[in-house]
């Protein structure tokens, strides 16, 4: 369980960079990582609005520490529950 703070997490100023570091070089049209040959799933986080619409998968995900994959691109503890806590919060993008 995700404790809600009172501070609202911003998706541009803190989800959007982790998203990018993170999420986009496998779930991205322009996918960079070597073991994406194509979008994972057909789950592309090239835009907010996609991100948002994915949350409570995104949110299995990180509980679970199954992404980012086989951890490959290691994601620090910190960033994981910053994450869990915007998508707790309702996944806004203002």
């Amino acid at each position: 369980e995700v404790e809600v703070s009172e501070v609202g997490v911003s998706y541009a100023d803190e989800i959007e960079p982790i998203v990018k570091e993170y999420c986009q070089p496998c779930h991205s049209k322009m996918a960079t990582h070597a073991v994406a040959s194509a979008v994972p799933a057909g789950l592309e986080m090239d835009t907010g609005a996609q991100v948002a619409a994915l949350a409570s998968r995104i949110d299995t995900q990180l509980a679970s520490g199954l992404m980012p994959f086989a951890n490959l691109i290691p994601m620090p503890d910190e960033k994981r529950e910053l994450f869990r806590q915007w998508i707790a919060q309702g996944a806004r993008l203002e």
